[in-house]
């Protein structure tokens, strides 16, 4: 057992959960704990998950970045223009990019209280692809990814996606690039190419073990989420696929699951290893 300490957003307290249950709680273990109420509604603030999913990232990656502003959301509208953002950790989330102390900021609503994301620019979130290409460049390394000559354009678009990660914001951005391939190996699935998504896999696995086995050693658990989820999801199309194979193909079946054990073995440190 050790006691570790981390720093955390200043002034609330965000719980999960039934509002209800939550205070009933609260009253058994302290008489003067309470849930905040909307100054609008009177009625206890609710975040609906959709919203707190990229504060809750942020906030992971360096909760100094955040900061409650003193003023309503409409109060940083004049000469600003509302923007959106479309990729990146922030997708979906919708202010105004006001600068702040010399900090470039995103200034948002989250349930009705106003933030400002600080550390804002198009490199770090808005891009994806610009951010890995950047990587890339800073590492000064070509990506490289083998498996089978047959599908060399898979193994190039695929390499694309990789660098080696230096912190939290990396692997968060890296998962997100690989995530598409993802969606494309389930839609090959559906339309019987299960060789096209069996190697768009492999290729996933054997490229989270070469390139994020360093980084995998620094950080606790919890902050590999995102890379760890996607591992645990191409096990799932991999186990899929071989389920698929077993009457039809087996010597295919026989294969891929070999294919799969030797990038475990290689890089035991993948959460899959012990499946």
């Amino acid at each position: 057992m050790r006691k570790t300490e981390r720093p955390t957003i200043s002034g609330l307290i965000f719980i999960q959960g039934n509002s209800r249950e939550i205070q009933n709680y609260l009253n058994q273990i302290a008489f003067d704990l309470y849930l905040v109420k909307d100054c609008s509604t009177k009625k206890t603030a609710i975040i609906p998950d959709r919203v707190m999913q990229p504060f809750m990232q942020l906030s992971q990656i360096n909760p100094h970045h955040i900061r409650f502003m003193p003023h309503s959301f409409d109060y940083y509208s004049p000469n600003h223009t509302l923007i959106k953002i479309t990729s990146g950790v922030l997708t979906g989330m919708e202010g105004y990019c006001i600068r702040i102390a010399r900090d470039k900021c995103l200034v948002t609503t989250v349930g009705n209280m106003t933030v400002a994301i600080g550390g804002i620019s198009k490199e770090s979130f808005e891009n994806v692809d610009e951010y890995i290409r950047q990587r890339q460049e800073t590492q000064n390394e070509s990506q490289t990814l083998t498996y089978n000559d047959e599908f060399v354009s898979f193994q190039s678009d695929i390499a694309q996606c990789f660098f080696y990660p230096q912190n939290r914001l990396d692997l968060m951005v890296l998962a997100r690039s690989l995530e598409q391939w993802i969606m494309k190996s389930r839609y090959w699935m559906l339309t019987e190419e299960l060789s096209n998504a069996a190697q768009v896999q492999l290729l996933i696995l054997k490229g989270i073990g070469k390139y994020c086995e360093k980084i995998y050693y620094k950080l606790q658990p919890g902050e590999l989420k995102e890379i760890d989820n996607l591992c645990q999801e191409t096990h799932k199309i991999i186990t899929a696929i071989a389920e698929r194979y077993a009457d039809t193909q087996p010597e295919q079946q026989q294969k891929l699951i070999a294919d799969e054990q030797a990038i475990c073995k290689r890089y035991p440190f993948l959460p899959i290893s012990k499946l």
